[in-house]
């Protein structure tokens, strides 16, 4: 009797989390985002960019943000993306090897130069990350250029934690 209840109660426990799990998973909205290959502008809920002409868009599956990547012509350009809150911030002034910092609308831009890797985040625009391999120079070129032609959309949220924080 004590065997079947023990297996009652852990059955039933599995349940609800099972089931609250699925609830928080259903009722979380997917993220506004956009593409348009012909103008090469991509958009989410809180900042636009653009990439040149030809570059293709693939929606991948992400753990707990919105992936993606952009293939350029001829696949030797990919650029990778995370969006959104739990995709933290990939480039920081205080874990990056080098950065770069400006302003557009409000919103902070940081390109920097990591390890393996080069990004841009924007941390006031839905915590936004583009990333490339760093030995792409090509990749690197491309992503550069779809950091300064960053655009927020919608109300400027400046996190106030300090960028080592985030």
């Amino acid at each position: 009797m004590a065997r079947w209840r023990a297996g009652a109660l852990v059955g039933t426990g599995v349940l609800v989390v099972t089931g609250l799990g699925l609830w928080e998973f259903e009722r979380r909205p997917a993220s506004p985002m956009s593409w348009d290959g012909w103008t090469g502008s991509f958009a989410w809920e809180a900042g636009e960019v653009q990439l040149p002409r030809g570059y293709r868009y693939t929606m991948d599956v992400g753990a707990d943000s919105d992936a993606g990547h952009f293939t350029g012509p001829g696949g030797s350009v990919v650029i990778q993306h995370a969006i959104g809150w739990y995709a933290g911030a990939w480039v920081t002034p205080c874990r990056s090897l080098m950065v770069e910092e400006w302003e557009v609308g409000g919103a902070r831009v940081w390109l920097g130069t990591g390890e393996y890797r080069v990004a841009v985040t924007f941390p006031d625009s839905g915590m936004a990350n583009f990333f490339v391999d760093r030995g792409n120079r090509e990749a690197i070129q491309v992503l550069e250029a779809l950091a300064r032609s960053f655009r927020p959309l919608g109300q400027v949220r400046r996190d106030r934690r300090s960028p080592c924080q985030l």
